[in-house]
């Protein structure tokens, strides 16, 4: 018998053929230790041959290391660290196959005449046995040197009922599905990433208890909407046993991260997960469900989920690398075990595997109800055994009422954009499925607020549609679109809660009770209606305020844009050169700005969106402390209305989280380029003082997020004022003690940030000179040096020959350190 590779047949999945592959590599080194052909010969096995041949080559493999990994022909390991040997069980395994192989090759022989086909011979049971204690015995007798078998993969269960974002005092609670999922929601971006689509990927997995890299075989051609039942029917697809089975998909009932609908809902809104190329049309690629993985092997997309699965693990190494795509498949089984409702054909109908028995050849596994039962087990469905109580019911968009149904069709159209047939109005047969994916997007759209944030891309992209399809109902009046997905939220909760809710079955034993008994029971049911009733409005307040961050970042995002667009359209054009169309234009300042917000500013661009530059005159000169704090309500500096040029710093102030720290250095303040680089020269001096000071260091944060009052801001901001004007002084040459002995006798220092700042620029530009100059006299500290050379860029809008200062100096709290 040969030991070469031979091809895989149909049917056998790449472990098998490695299996097998190792099997013939370590008897072929068995047979060249013996001095045997390479080829089994009918000579050695006729008779009793056979039994002997195989017990001589048991005694050979019980009594050495064999590696698992990387083996030559004399079974000795090709990387040096490898010291991880076959077990017992694997070595049984290996010698078991090798008698399949004879079987097959010399079916004549006696042990095989009367024996089952798939049964093995007679004496190689009893004969397994002693060579598996044989095996273990010597690999006890090794001691900790060599280690028999590879680390078992650890399950990876769907929710270890850790709440998010709770402190992780232990990191394996972090470890399940349900945290692995919100990884690559929290990190999906935008269009061209995978994020979303990955979390398709495990959640399909996991659900499905597939392979690892069975989920790239879904296509759209196989999906059929059962409409009597809610369920959607997929078929699953085995290429390692060439099965073909139904794949009942219901709601998720654990947490939205896991729906089926909302999953797919965030990949064909998000990242366009029903949009094809030309290139990928050519290819055959419309009705594949991820075209991106479609043409790679199994081994490669399960080797992809393995990564992903990975990469959201924050444990050391040893424990990172006992989970891969298996422990979907390991916790998913485990979760069926341990159900009390479920029977082992229940969970073989979902997992697809075999019973074991000849049920399996009567079973339709093409039935949309084969396999729904565990399903339903693994979406938190309770009470399988009772149709009334497991009743599956789906979010629905006609909940929202026949009024707003044109524009629930135009929200349809900008959430997704379809190329697939399938999903096509009027004659795709996937059409009422993506109105689900829809409802659910909508039904869990203050969820995702709640638990993700407001500005993250699923809200976002769906705020961002319903803007654009300008959803309107007359049942809320003037709400915004942001508030309005909100009010439709609760319509489609509502709708779906009716109908989700069991029939009342009534008990005749409970008749007997005494009446006493009945009377507290009815007190306690009413306590406990009360006690939900306040949950569930804390519960919709929190959903509320959820929902109204959402807008306000929305809010927020136009607010920056239209800030930008306007400190460009308002900044004056030089006498000398006027500026053209495709100049300074608001891509040019978009990509760069640091964001910032200002109600009053987008009000006023409201008010006037095309009201020019008003005035001339030089703007109130606010405080430099005012300047240096960081507040959400900032103290008016100026009586006049939020159009004029002088009102720039509130632009600055308004909602800054930081405002001290280099984000303030990119932030494009609007109007005159004197005055734009005079508050830049500030901070200079501000980052030169408190850098020189060590026990200066501070970071101004928001009021919501520290303790501190305005007064001690107030005090905070002063002092340093105090120390950027002695410094100043002494970079004068003047002594700061003197200067302050003439306050109140008309010299008086000056401390806005429009004086401060052209000191700090005067000082700085007789530093430059005196250096082109070549003063042997000009003896600059460190320290000085790097504030003399602080980079000269043009700013956004500045006529020609007036220059602004940008400072990128990496002396940043935050950086450097």
């Amino acid at each position: 018998m040969s030991s070469a590779a031979t091809v895989p047949t149909l049917g056998q999945s790449p472990s098998n053929v490695r299996g097998r592959d190792a099997a013939k590599k370590v008897v072929a080194a068995y047979r060249r230790s013996s001095g045997l052909p390479d080829d089994v010969t009918w000579e050695e096995i006729k008779g009793e041959n056979l039994k002997s041949l195989t017990a001589s080559m048991c005694f050979w493999l019980a009594s050495r290391p064999i590696p698992t990994k990387g083996f030559d022909e004399n079974l000795q390991p090709t990387h040096p660290k490898n010291n991880q040997c076959l077990t017992s069980d694997t070595l049984v395994y290996y010698v078991g196959l090798w008698l399949t192989q004879v079987r097959d090759m010399f079916p004549q022989h006696e042990d095989f005449k009367e024996s089952n086909p798939k049964a093995t011979t007679p004496w190689w049971t009893e004969m397994r046995s002693g060579f598996a204690k044989a095996a273990s015995k010597y690999q006890i007798s090794q001691g900790d040197d060599v280690v028999f078998g590879l680390d078992k993969m650890l399950p990876l269960y769907k929710d270890n009922k850790r709440p998010i974002g709770d402190v992780i005092t232990n990191p394996t609670s972090v470890i399940d599905v349900k945290h692995v999922l919100m990884h690559f929601v929290s990190t999906a971006r935008s269009t061209s990433g995978f994020s979303l689509q990955t979390r398709c990927w495990i959640a399909l997995t996991s659900d499905c208890i597939g392979r690892g890299g069975e989920f790239r075989f879904q296509s759209y051609d196989d999906w059929i909407w059962h409409p009597a039942i809610q369920v959607l029917d997929i078929k699953w697809k085995e290429m390692k046993n060439i099965h073909v089975y139904s794949m009942g998909i219901v709601p998720d009932l654990v947490h939205w991260l896991f729906d089926f609908y909302h999953c797919f809902g965030c990949y064909f809104m998000v990242e366009n997960g029903l949009m094809r190329t030309d290139e990928e049309i050519k290819q055959g690629k419309v009705n594949v469900v991820f075209p991106s993985i479609f043409n790679t092997v199994e081994s490669s997309s399960s080797r992809k989920l393995t990564a992903a699965i990975r990469s959201t693990i924050s444990g050391p190494p040893d424990v990172k690398n006992r989970y891969s795509a298996r422990s979907l498949r390991y916790g998913a089984i485990t979760e069926l075990a341990l159900h009390r409702e479920l029977s082992v054909f229940a969970g073989c109908a979902r997992s697809g595997h075999s019973t074991g028995t000849t049920v399996d050849d009567y079973i339709d596994d093409n039935n949309p109800a084969y396999g729904l039962q565990a399903g339903m087990a693994r979406c938190g469905y309770q009470d399988l055994a009772s149709n009334l109580k497991a009743k599956i019911e789906v979010p629905r968009l006609e909940a929202l009422g026949v009024e707003v149904a044109a524009s629930v069709d135009e929200l349809l159209s900008k959430v997704f954009i379809v190329h697939v047939p399938h999903f096509k109005k009027g004659q795709g047969k996937l059409h009422g499925v993506l109105r689900i994916c829809l409802a659910s997007l909508i039904l869990y759209y203050p969820d995702v607020a709640k638990e993700c944030g407001g500005g993250n891309i699923i809200c976002t992209s769906l705020n961002k549609a319903a803007r654009e399809a300008q959803i309107f109902d007359h049942r809320y009046g003037d709400t915004s679109p942001e508030a309005l997905l909100g009010e439709w939220s609760k319509l489609i909760a509502s709708d779906l809660a009716s109908r989700r809710m069991p029939i009342p079955v009534i008990n005749s034993d409970s008749v007997s009770l005494a009446a006493g008994l009945n009377q507290a029971l009815s007190m306690l049911t009413g306590l406990t209606n009360q006690m939900q009733s306040l949950a569930q409005h804390n519960e919709n307040l929190e959903k509320k305020i959820a929902t109204q961050s959402s807008e306000l970042a929305s809010l927020r995002e136009d607010s920056r844009k239209s800030a930008i667009k306007l400190s460009v359209l308002k900044t004056p054009q030089h006498s000398g050169r006027k500026r053209a169309k495709s100049e300074n234009t608001y891509e040019d300042v978009i990509s760069p700005a640091v964001l910032f917000q200002s109600d009053g500013l987008t009000r006023a661009a409201i008010a006037a969106p095309h009201a020019p530059a008003v005035g001339k005159k030089d703007p109130p000169k606010p405080q430099m402390t005012e300047v240096l704090l960081a507040a959400r309500t900032v103290q008016q500096t100026t009586s006049q209305p939020l159009m004029q040029k002088s009102d720039f710093l509130d632009l600055l102030l308004e909602h800054r989280e930081t405002l001290y720290l280099e984000k303030l250095h990119e932030t494009p303040i609007a109007p005159h380029s004197c005055q734009r680089s005079a508050l830049r020269y500030c901070f200079e001096l501000l980052d030169y003082v408190v850098k020189h000071d060590d026990t200066a260091k501070v970071e101004l944060q928001s009021f919501h997020q520290r303790s501190t009052s305005r007064e001690e801001y107030m005090i905070l901001g002063k002092s340093l004022v105090s120390k950027c004007m002695v410094q100043m002084l002494k970079f004068e040459g003047m002594q700061p003690d003197l200067e302050g002995q003439l306050r109140g006798k008309g010299r008086k220092p000056s401390t806005t940030y429009r004086g401060l700042g052209e000191r700090v620029g005067n000082y700085k530009n007789q530093l430059i000179r005196k250096r082109k100059e070549g003063d042997p006299n000009l003896q600059l500290e460190k320290r000085q040096q790097e504030l003399m050379l602080m980079v000269e860029v043009d700013a956004v809008g500045t006529p020609p020959g007036q220059k602004s200062v940008r400072s990128y100096f990496s002396r940043m709290i935050g950086k450097n350190g």
